[in-house]
């Protein structure tokens, strides 16, 4: 069974002051699950990382799907081994209004803009 993650702290951004796309989702226990973009390094993968920099990876063979009150991501047998997952999905279930609905839908096609589906 795919264990759910109820967000409890949020902090995303299309592009920062210094070109970085970023979502930063914070769970129960002070877990999180980060994902970043850098326009300045714009041949580089995303930067993905759970709970810790020692369970971090860059690669673009994830993706995503983001609903109303929940967002999905999927990836490959690497990225599950580099952070430490039971599961090639993570789930994340949340309550958002719709200016952070808004600001998380679009800070996430900024990280995945490279991505090709």
């Amino acid at each position: 069974m795919i264990k759910t993650n109820n967000l409890v702290t949020l902090n995303a951004s299309p592009s920062d002051d210094e070109y970085l796309a970023s979502v930063y989702l914070e769970f129960d226990e002070q877990e999180y699950f980060t994902l970043a973009f850098s326009e300045y390094e714009k041949d580089e993968a995303i930067y993905i990382e759970n709970a810790t920099q020692s369970q971090s990876i860059r690669s673009n063979n994830i993706d995503y799907k983001l609903s109303n009150d929940s967002l999905i991501f999927s990836f490959d047998d690497e990225i599950r081994k580099s952070l430490n997952l039971k599961h090639n999905t993570f789930y994340v279930s949340f309550d958002l209004n719709k200016e952070d609905h808004k600001n998380l839908k679009e800070s996430l096609k900024a990280v995945f803009k490279n991505v090709k589906s």
